[in-house]
């Protein structure tokens, strides 16, 4: 009877659970993480990068339509000038080369390795992209002085040198995204008043390799998903007219409060992290992306569901541990070594109660003026202690339900071969042990990045709002190898350990029920025992799984994080 009333009690927990999973994903179906855009009438959420990048995606193709907005790829306007210069004059293309084509004054080319000769000298656009172009030859462009559209996009060219420009004395949009590009000299185009737009997106530059000389008429220019991390502003700092600036991928953490205030005239601004814009652009009008699918700019947490469901997970959680911990201490229990267990899991989870408290108190301080705050609070010492109170309370937990399970797997499937109980005094030292050690995890990050760079000691934990260093949003970030030895290295085997505990205690119990001398309450414990273990291990692997696809560069939806921040 026990054994049913303790099985309609699991069955509760798990019917409960995939119920608030269920209600969580209806409400975030709507929504993208930080750095992806929505396809239009699906759950489907697609990188930035992959806007009007000429590849149709999306299924109703929304994500290669609207292209004319100046914060795209701008094939739109190479396009409509075309019928404009055939007015003025005619292209004399009788000798075009094998492998191009024209349309007018619009020559595209391709499986070229290298700028095709020939070229009528009255061509406006041409397109090399999607060739096997390695490098450009200086003067290669001498003769199309009337070119002012070109794109060498998804070629394997490395570097763009003085001279290699010349002659394009009125070209005013240059794509080169895609590229293997560690070097990109733009002296050829010093002073010119044509150059409008310039997509250098996903190559290889580093802020040495990106010179950009003084180009009075560029408004626009991409530098996304390159390795320009803590860009120094200098490099940018000639292009006193910039409108539109994409940083995408990029991360900025060490650059000064109101860096880009200097770019007077900058209307739009596209970064990694949504707290860029508070703490760098405050005056841009437009700052992408928002959010990061937990915070906005205006608040700690972003959506209804998420903070309901934070105040609702912190309540129930420090509740349900302080009545555990008055009735393991009030009533009287001849299995001591149980209690010892019970109480200090019950300590554990109500500290990542009283953490959760926290976060949700700090979301009504910040509340509707978070983008003031966000930076400070994440790089804040408290923040960091926040951090450490969480993975301690996680470790711990796992720690311990690993220890029991592995203990009771030992006295239930093995009975016979003379393993002891466990003494009351072996079960607190044994506690204390796995006190320190998780303590030690939570405090180790901290003190090596303290040791290593000062000012980086609070960012392991600082790496979001939820001052928890997951790593799924950016997997990369300073500490992920850390982050995935707690993940995917401890607490992966903890789990796996669980598994193949209860998996050996209960097939014992199957095959030996009615054979050997396993008593009723060690079948109880283990059973009761199991859905404690159930419901801690249903917190921990969609988290494990979301951090292996994470690694594995997989999209993570906006679900996905709300999620795990929730768990």
């Amino acid at each position: 009877m026990r054994y049913k009333y303790i099985g309609t009690i699991g069955a509760f927990l798990i019917a409960t659970t995939c119920l608030l999973s269920g209600l969580m994903y209806y409400f975030s179906q709507d929504t993208c993480p930080m750095g992806t855009f929505l396809c239009q009438n699906t759950t489907i959420c697609l990188p930035q990068k992959n806007w009007c990048d000429q590849e149709i995606q999306c299924p109703y193709g929304d994500d290669e339509q609207n292209c004319y907005d100046y914060h795209g790829v701008l094939d739109w306007f190479g396009s409509d000038r075309d019928s404009k210069a055939v007015k003025e004059f005619v292209c004399d293309a009788t000798d075009v080369p094998v492998g191009c084509k024209y349309v007018m004054c619009r020559a595209t080319c391709q499986g070229y390795s290298e700028i095709p000769r020939n070229l009528s000298s009255q061509t406006t656009s041409m397109y090399l992209d999607d060739s096997n172009i390695r490098e450009l030859e200086k003067g290669a462009f001498a003769n199309l002085t009337k070119l002012f559209w070109l794109a060498v996009d998804n070629n394997e060219i490395s570097e763009f040198l003085p001279g290699h420009f010349t002659g394009l004395i009125k070209l005013e949009s240059l794509k080169a995204n895609k590229n293997r590009l560690t070097m990109a000299d733009f002296s050829d185009f010093k002073g010119s008043v044509y150059l409008k737009l310039i997509n250098l997106n996903e190559n290889q530059l580093t802020s040495k390799g990106l010179w950009l000389s003084e180009l009075p008429a560029l408004n626009e220019i991409q530098l996304g998903y390159n390795h320009l991390h803590n860009l120094p502003i200098t490099v940018l700092s000639p292009l006193t007219r910039l409108r539109s600036l994409d940083l995408e991928g990029i991360n900025l953490d060490s650059l000064e409060k109101n860096t880009f205030n200097v770019f007077n005239m900058l209307d739009f601004i596209y970064f990694k992290k949504f707290h860029y814009c508070a703490m760098y652009t405050p005056n841009v009008k437009r700052c992408r992306p928002t959010s990061d699918g937990v915070s906005s700019l205006s608040h700690l947490l972003d959506k209804t569901l998420l903070r309901a469901a934070v105040w609702i997970i912190s309540g129930v959680t420090c509740v349900g541990n302080v009545l555990v911990l008055w009735g393991r201490f009030t009533a009287k229990d001849e299995n001591r070594v149980l209690t010892i267990i019970i109480r200090n899991l019950a300590v554990s989870d109500m500290l990542m109660g009283l953490y959760l408290f926290i976060v949700a108190l700090a979301d009504i301080i910040f509340r509707n003026n978070y983008y003031q705050t966000a930076s400070s609070w994440m790089s804040s010492w408290f923040c960091t202690f926040l951090g450490i109170l969480a993975m301690t309370s996680l470790e711990v937990s796992v720690l311990i339900l690993s220890f029991m399970s592995m203990e009771r797997y030992v006295l239930i499937a093995a009975p016979l071969k003379g393993h002891r109980t466990m003494t009351p005094q072996t079960a607190s030292t044994s506690v204390i042990i796995i006190w320190i050690i998780g303590i030690t995890l939570a405090l180790a990050p901290v003190i090596r990045l303290k040791v290593i760079i000062w000012r980086s000691s609070t960012r392991f934990y600082g790496v979001n709002g939820m001052c928890f260093p997951l790593h799924i949003d950016d997997p990369f970030l300073i500490g992920w190898e850390y982050s995935a030895f707690i993940f995917l290295g401890i607490n992966l085997m903890g789990l796996i350990t669980i598994g193949f505990a209860y998996f050996g205690m209960f097939l014992s119990i199957w095959k030996t029920r009615h054979a050997c001398s396993l008593s009723v309450g060690d079948s109880e414990f283990a059973l009761r025992f199991f859905l404690i273990v159930l419901t801690d291990a249903a917190c921990w692997a969609p988290i494990i799984v979301l951090k292996i696809r994470a690694l594995l560069k997989y999209p993570i939806p906006g679900f996905g994080l709300s999620l795990v921040n929730k768990v």
